[in-house]
């Protein structure tokens, strides 16, 4: 699942300053709303979208690291970055820079939770955010289904022919590339039981047919885990229509999905 990134342009104002004639420490948090308004406006996941699928998304954290001042009529870049995390929840990350000479600012995170518009906590994904995630982020493929197994999961996944990553790999006769292919396991598994992880190690990966997504975009994923001491060991197949395109063996550490 990939990053999406904006910078809102902001010049600061003089009802923004405190005593010492620098911005109020607490005005920069208003500087990350009006950042994350932006971005939820560009890209369908604003605060009106969210009130029409009856859901509000209030923050549950705010990370701050002050850098340097910012004065009267300082123009702030202020670049807001959303981070793909696993669970119910909205993850962003900040930095904001002074245009005039690049100056690092602040640089911020923050994490919002969902409830219902009758304010009950919600620790299920909300099925139109898998939605907008599915449309917006997922760039090489989306997951149409996901079912438990008696070992793991079982995954319907439809390859994105469209994606940007054909235009490299190959313009004209597109191929999945490898590493795609295991991050798309690793997210896989990430989906399925609510984790963020980190690929440690790679024991076995097999490569037996070339995926052409555009002789077929829908595949099946055999994930079968074993999960013990912060770690993952992970057995998965690729197949289409039965049969095996490819096989990889490896090992994930769970990391903070924070």
């Amino acid at each position: 699942m990939r990053e999406l990134s904006l910078t809102k342009r902001i010049e600061v104002r003089f009802s923004e300053l405190d005593p010492l004639k620098v911005v109020w420490h607490g005005n920069y948090v208003k500087y990350l709303e009006d950042a994350r308004e932006e971005f939820g406006r560009r890209y369908g996941i604003g605060y009106s979208e969210l009130v029409k699928n009856g859901y509000y998304a209030p923050v549950y954290d705010v990370r701050l690291r002050y850098e340097h001042p910012a004065v009267m009529n300082d123009v702030l870049l202020v670049k807001v970055t959303y981070r793909p995390a696993a669970g119910a929840k909205m993850v962003f990350d900040y930095e904001i820079h002074r245009e005039s000479d690049g100056a690092l600012i602040l640089t911020a995170s923050t994490i919002q939770l969902f409830e219902t518009s009758g304010g009950e906590f919600c620790p299920i994904v909300p099925d139109f955010y898998r939605t907008w995630q599915e449309r917006v982020c997922y760039d090489f493929y989306k997951v149409n289904a996901c079912e438990r197994t008696d070992s793991g999961f079982r995954f319907n996944v439809s390859l994105m022919p469209d994606s940007e990553v054909y235009e490299g790999h190959f313009p004209g006769k597109p191929v999945a590339p490898g590493v795609c292919m295991m991050q798309m396991v690793k997210e896989c598994y990430e989906y399925a039981s609510c984790t963020f992880t980190r690929l440690e190690k790679i024991k076995l990966c097999r490569f037996l047919r070339l995926v052409e997504p555009l002789k077929g975009q829908e595949l099946q994923i055999q994930l079968d885990a074993v999960e013990s001491d912060g770690k993952a060991d992970i057995q998965a197949s690729i197949f289409k229509d039965e049969e095996v395109l490819v096989s990889l063996r490896a090992e994930l550490s769970f990391k903070d999905n924070g």
